[in-house]
């Protein structure tokens, strides 16, 4: 029995390897290619600079960079999937985190999917106000020169506005994405654990009880398309995590809780002309009850060819956490909630030299209120110039 057995097996190994021998002679393997971006700016504004804004001390100049190199190879097999990968290298270090994403795919007629360290759809179907600058904006910008924000017992306000932001950012996920029919597409993605790079199969994942944000999910839909001569581009998107922080923090009146995000964004094109907005809502952000964001931007560009220009703006409301009251014998602590406000203006123009190579500018206006009674309003305005180097 043994030797029938170990024949038989002989044969199927045998039967598996020709098999992979004719796979090999009739598909090509995966090759990388290189890919990426440079982008740098240079800015001088004029802000309030006194001795209670967080501008005090601080030079009106500056020249910045962000630079990734990616990495990037598919192939399309003979039974139609094609198979591929994507590593984001960041060529400057970030706080430890020196590959941004890493993710492969598979894609056929029934849809792609992904897997690995990328973002929820919810963010990779989001939409903003039309913008004709590249490296500038009033959402979610490349850069942005501004001191705005105050100090409200360790959380800072924010530095610009965004209505794409994720619960679990690059953290390891899957991803799925139905075909495109008739403009129409609908995508899903679910991370376990909200952390990035992981590397093993350990029961379970992390740690329940090791805190943190994790079984992070999202759905967004999305139309791209064209009514008569109208390009037309809409989504709406929804996200949830959970909080794993082991209970609650009564002794500080800060309370865990499971965030959830709302978006939604339209944009409509016309000879040139665009117009649009986006809108975001995230609720208990950063696993805090009572922590919430209330964001939109709306804008207007021409882009007629190589060359373009926009007015945009942006109002983002955020509930933070402020002073904190005391316990007493009767009463646990509690924390007031105070509401910061941020309107950015910014007008821009782009213009493109050559494939890849663009250069932008733009004037940046931002009023910064941090909603505290005796804190001053704050305001900043700035020259931007930049450019893009796309590989």
């Amino acid at each position: 029995m043994k030797k029938v057995l170990l024949a038989t097996t002989a044969l199927v190994s045998a039967g598996m390897l020709a098999g992979a021998g004719e796979v090999a002679a009739q598909d090509k393997p995966i090759s990388l290619s290189l890919g990426g971006y440079y982008r740098t700016a240079f800015a001088v504004g004029d802000d309030d600079n006194n001795s209670t804004e967080r501008g005090a001390g601080t030079r009106n100049h500056q020249i910045s960079q962000d630079v990734e190199v990616h990495f990037k190879g598919e192939t399309t097999l003979s039974r139609g999937i094609t198979a591929g990968a994507v590593i984001e290298l960041e060529a400057q270090e970030q706080a430890g985190d020196q590959i941004d994403e890493a993710w492969g795919y598979l894609k056929g007629r029934w849809g792609e999917v992904r897997f690995g360290d990328e973002d929820p759809v919810h963010r990779l179907a989001a939409l903003a106000a039309p913008n004709a600058a590249d490296n500038f904006g009033v959402n979610s910008p490349f850069f942005f020169f501004s001191n705005n924000g105050a100090t409200l017992s360790g959380t800072t306000g924010p530095g610009t506005n965004s209505t794409s932001l994720p619960l679990a950012n690059d953290a390891t996920k899957i991803l799925y994405f139905t075909p495109r029919i008739s403009g129409f597409q609908a995508s899903v993605s679910y991370a376990p654990d909200g952390s990035q790079d992981i590397r093993t199969l350990a029961r379970g994942g992390r740690l329940k009880t090791d805190g943190g944000l994790s079984q992070a999910w999202s759905v967004a839909g999305t139309y791209d398309g064209k009514l008569g001569p109208v390009d037309l581009k809409a989504m709406l998107g929804y996200g949830r995590a959970q909080n794993e922080t082991a209970g609650t923090t009564v002794a500080t009146g800060i309370v865990n809780d499971d965030p959830s995000t709302v978006l939604a964004g339209l944009n409509v094109g016309f000879s040139g002309w665009w117009i649009g907005g986006s809108y975001q809502n995230i609720d208990d952000r950063g696993g805090l009850r009572g922590r919430e964001a209330d964001v939109f931007d709306v804008g207007v560009a021409y882009l007629p060819g190589p060359w373009g220009v926009s007015l945009g703006w942006s109002r983002g409301k955020y509930k933070v956490n402020g002073a904190t009251t005391a316990a007493t014998a009767t009463t646990a602590a509690s924390t007031a909630v105070v509401e910061d406000t941020l309107n950015h203006y910014v007008l821009g123009g782009q213009y493109t030299l050559g494939p890849g190579v663009r250069m932008s500018a733009a004037l940046e206006y931002m009023k910064y209120d941090p909603g505290l009674a005796g804190v001053a309003t704050y305001d900043s305005k700035a020259l931007m110039i930049g450019t893009t180097f796309a590989f």
